[in-house]
């Protein structure tokens, strides 16, 4: 039985990449997106450039795929996209729900403001790509992240605890978040440390993507009502 999976049995699999080759696979998987972001000249200030950011990110799962697969396991099973149990599915939602008034409790005693996420916010508004923008924001993005940190990145550090598996892949999802605010490199370790803790006790990536995708549309709904 696997230290971050309790419900799996993965002794039968041949042993994953261990964490320096699982973090050498990640940083080049990162620099390939960047760069084609960057010979791309990719935005999400269009259309194209969000047609493009899709493409990207499945470009990304099809990578952590294929390690997978060179593994030696299913990739299903190497990423745990496996179904959740009912309970989980409950307590994952009420955890989000409770980390969402937390964190803006947070964020107004540290006087806490991030504008760029609101500024992206009105650009697809104004130029008429908001569906689009939401819909890479709340569905597309939590599921290729979670792919790749809660998923491929996680599986690397079988044999820690918990808590270690949690925090260095927080860690490693924050520091992709190049070019933001101090304060939202702090939310994404905070947020990710409670989606690594659902990691590990569904044994699923599922509901880590569930829960990155209802915070993110906690952000959408709060700025749209401080628009209107």
């Amino acid at each position: 039985m696997s230290v971050i999976d309790p419900h799996t049995d993965v002794g039968k699999r041949p042993p994953p990449w261990d964490e320096y080759w699982t973090f050498g696979w990640l940083l080049l998987v990162m620099l390939l997106y960047l760069i084609l972001a960057v010979v791309f000249k990719v935005d999400h200030r269009s259309g194209g450039g969000l047609v493009s950011i899709i493409v990207l990110y499945a470009v990304q799962i099809g990578a952590v795929t294929l390690l997978a697969r060179l593994a030696g396991w299913p990739a299903k099973e190497y990423l745990s996209l496996v179904r959740p149990n009912g309970r989980d599915t409950v307590i994952a939602i009420v955890s989000v729900a409770l980390f969402i008034p937390a964190w803006y409790a947070l964020a107004y005693v540290l006087e806490i403001h991030s504008s760029r996420t609101y500024d992206l916010y009105r650009n697809a508004q104004a130029v008429g790509i908001l569906p689009l923008y939401c819909f890479v924001a709340v569905v597309v993005a939590p599921v290729a992240e979670e792919i790749v940190f809660r998923g491929f990145v996680f599986r690397g550090l079988t044999g820690h605890s918990q808590i270690i598996a949690s925090s260095t892949t927080s860690l490693a999802w924050a520091l992709t978040h190049v070019g933001m605010a101090w304060s939202i490199k702090l939310q994404v370790v905070l947020l990710g440390l409670l989606l690594g803790w659902m990691r590990w006790r569904s044994g699923s990536v599922v509901l880590p993507m569930l829960m990155h995708g209802l915070w993110n549309l906690s952000v959408m709904l709060s700025i749209a009502y401080i628009l209107d």
